[in-house]
């Protein structure tokens, strides 16, 4: 009855974007930002989203640039501390490998740029859709990884809705 928890009641939040061309930001630089939105706006976020990891640029001066490995640990481990100094979760993306594209399953040695990335994380979860599934809207979320969890439930399937940007119809699979 009603909405005991208050989910229904809080006022939405507020959201920022901020782009950076491919290569021009670091570690520091989105550290910059988010000091800049607290000082300025009072702004402290609940979740942070780096569109894509592997586009940000290692700090200049580590000699690292050319080696995807320590690349990708850098970059994981600085965004990991990131959301760490402020307490909330951040999230990132990083593409498989071409060859997984479409497939009904991937497991972690499809992660072609850094597997120093998926070590570093806490969770690790692929979207997994065939051509007859995009016939369908389905999509399958599996966990690849899990670091205080097990994987009793490791996927499940459910449809977006595009038009609300919502889950429907989801369901945990066997």
């Amino acid at each position: 009855k009603g909405d005991p928890a208050g989910l229904f009641n809080r006022k939405l939040g507020d959201i920022n974007v901020k782009f950076f061309s491919a290569g021009s930001a670091t570690i520091n630089t989105l550290e910059t930002h988010l000091n800049n939105l607290e000082n300025k706006r009072g702004f402290k976020p609940d979740l942070i989203i780096v569109d894509y990891l592997t586009l940000m640029a290692p700090v200049k001066g580590l000699g690292i640039e050319s080696n995807l490995y320590l690349k990708g640990k850098h970059l994981a481990e600085g965004l990991r501390s990131v959301g760490s100094s402020r307490n909330c979760p951040a999230v990132t993306a990083i593409q498989v490998s071409k060859d997984a594209w479409n497939a009904s399953d991937i497991t972690l040695d499809k992660v072609p740029e850094s597997k120093a990335i998926a070590e570093t994380s806490d969770v690790f979860a692929t979207i997994i859709r065939t051509p007859e599934m995009k016939k369908n809207n389905k999509y399958i979320l599996k966990f690849l990884k899990q670091r205080d969890g097990d994987f009793s439930i490791d996927k499940c399937q459910f449809d977006l809705n595009t038009k609300f940007l919502s889950i429907e119809n989801d369901k945990i699979l066997e």
